[in-house]
């Protein structure tokens, strides 16, 4: 093991993490070839990675024929220390999900008859500075008058915690019925649902 490198250098990309995460959940020897399967990347660039594994003693190595198989070395300082780091990390949820229960804690169910957030954020395709669409069909026009306050102040939670605008396109069951065939709600409706 290179004594001078620290732990978390096995960790330090993005790419390197995804590999991790893949590593501790085998039970058995896996090849490069398999994990960059898996891992949908390069084999080269697996290989490289699994051969730093290899230096920091994360991991052990066997050959057979022409074959590499790499097993995790669970008595590794290496490993041991990085599981801290990652048993922390494991239940971090990725900011959509993270957003999704925040709308379904804060929206009232029983004034709501369908909500999803759609656009750029459902399709995974949002930049820093995207809107967050969200579409609330209420029960009644009397609930849809009672959602704007909580959305007024849901708007305001969601920019404090993201950066994000919230855009609420917010419609009646009866307005509902008359546009439900605009594309607009077309494309809401394929989006993720929250009620």
């Amino acid at each position: 093991m290179d004594l001078n490198t620290m732990p978390y250098e096995l960790i330090n990309s993005r790419v390197k993490l995804k590999l991790f995460s893949l590593i501790m959940g085998q039970k058995t020897e896996i090849t490069a070839g398999e994990l960059a399967r898996q891992a949908e990347l390069p084999v080269m660039t697996v290989s490289r990675i699994l051969n730093n594994y290899c230096a920091m003693n994360a991991m052990h190595h066997r050959r057979a024929g022409n074959v590499n198989f790499f097993r995790i070395n669970k008595d590794s300082y290496a490993i041991k220390m990085l599981m801290r780091v990652y048993s922390a990390f494991e239940n971090i949820k990725n900011p959509v999900e993270y957003m999704k229960d925040i709308f379904k804690e804060k929206l009232p169910a029983k004034l709501i008859e369908k909500a999803y957030v759609y656009g750029s954020v459902a399709s995974e395709k949002s930049k820093p500075e995207s809107d967050i669409d969200l579409f609330v069909v209420a029960n009644s026009k009397k609930d849809l008058q009672k959602l704007e306050n909580v959305l007024n102040d849901l708007e305001t939670y969601i920019s404090r915690s993201f950066g994000n605008t919230l855009v609420t396109y917010m419609i009646t069951p009866d307005e509902y019925k008359m546009k439900k065939n605009l594309g607009v709600i077309k494309e809401a409706e394929k989006g993720i649902k929250i009620i």
